[in-house]
């Protein structure tokens, strides 16, 4: 075909997703006017790493061994070409120069997970944060034996797949990632006690807006919504991370109270609660998000700590994240 168009090359690495194993996948779009066939190839990576693209320009990129030295980023060049649509010439250039302007390419760059960020208070309590003496019991989440006394979530919920294959240990740091699959993770620190406090070191990298980081406490009945449910910290539909909900579910129609606090929950900071008879008042580094005192509101037995990475909606195609350092458990006699 004389003067054929030259193909189009398009690439938006926002919707590429970082699978729970490691590998990116994401799409390299080429487009050609005269409808011909286009054929797609890939070039090494400049980092190290392999990827495999298939017909329909959707690749998997799999990191080398250098990967979190050189940054958790690399590059590839990705080109479409109408060459094995038989004989074409693009242009005049193509009657001198066969070939020309077969093909269209582009540098496409992958990014990996954000490196775990170590946190400066996971040593201990920090100060201010309103930490309540000695606890009964904490956890720092060094590695898979800290998880021997909790409860890890297992199969499809309304939240997600959960599954420990979502959970990892790296400097200190337990990282819950949701895939764009749904595949997410959820924890329990049973048994749980009638009043006393929590706390908890949390961060939540940007991610997509409805993959939902939440720490709240949960009746050791399972007998939801009447046992209730005090979310302390909860994150929903801000993909930025840039405020934390507390909400108070209770009674047997669900109702609920609650509060927002602008913050900024890519970084470290300590979420807690405190539950007396008289009252329940959720922090974050101290500092008050939601209170009441109003008994009908709270729960009427024991409750127990959990941490989840919840799917609240459709927007989950960019994956998620939630780490967290450590946690402590109080009694009711630690805080009066």
């Amino acid at each position: 075909m004389f003067f054929n168009s030259t193909p189009t090359i398009y690439y938006n690495p926002s919707n590429n997703v970082l699978n729970s194993d490691g590998t990116i996948t994401g799409r390299i779009v080429g487009n050609d006017l005269d409808g011909d066939t286009l054929t797609y190839t890939v070039s090494n990576p400049l980092n190290g790493g392999t990827v495999a693209i298939n017909p329909d320009g959707y690749f998997t990129y799999t990191p080398g061994a250098d990967f979190v030295q050189d940054g958790r980023t690399d590059l590839f060049t990705a080109t479409v070409s109408d060459a094995a649509s038989g004989f074409h010439i693009h242009g005049l250039l193509g009657l001198l120069m066969p070939g020309w302007g077969a093909s269209a390419s582009v540098t496409a760059r992958v990014n990996g997970a954000p490196p775990v960020v170590s946190d400066p208070g996971s040593a201990g309590p920090q100060p201010g944060v309103g930490t309540w003496g000695q606890p009964t019991r904490s956890a720092y989440f060094t590695d898979w034996s800290v998880l021997a006394d909790w409860w890890v979530y297992a199969g499809k919920t309304q939240h997600g797949n959960r599954t420990a294959s979502a959970i990892s240990f790296a400097d200190g740091v337990m990282t819950i990632t949701g895939d764009a699959n749904g595949n997410d993770a959820g924890i329990a620190w049973g048994p749980g006690q009638m009043y006393g406090a929590w706390e908890v070191r949390m961060r939540a990298p940007v991610g997509a807006a409805n993959y939902d980081p939440v720490l709240l406490l949960w009746p050791d009945a399972e007998n939801w919504p009447t046992g209730g449910e005090i979310d302390f910290a909860e994150i929903w539909g801000d993909s930025s991370r840039q405020a934390v909900n507390s909400v108070l579910h209770y009674s047997s129609t669900n109702q609920q109270a609650g509060a927002t606090i602008a913050v900024d929950a890519t970084q470290w900071h300590t979420y807690s609660v405190t539950w007396t008879p008289t009252a329940i008042t959720t922090y974050v580094d101290g500092v008050p998000i939601f209170s009441t005192t109003d008994t009908s509101m709270f729960p009427p037995g024991p409750m127990h700590l959990c941490i989840q990475l919840d799917v609240l909606g459709p927007d989950i195609a960019a994956g998620a994240q939630m780490q967290v350092a450590w946690v402590k458990e109080y009694s009711l006699d630690a805080i009066s």
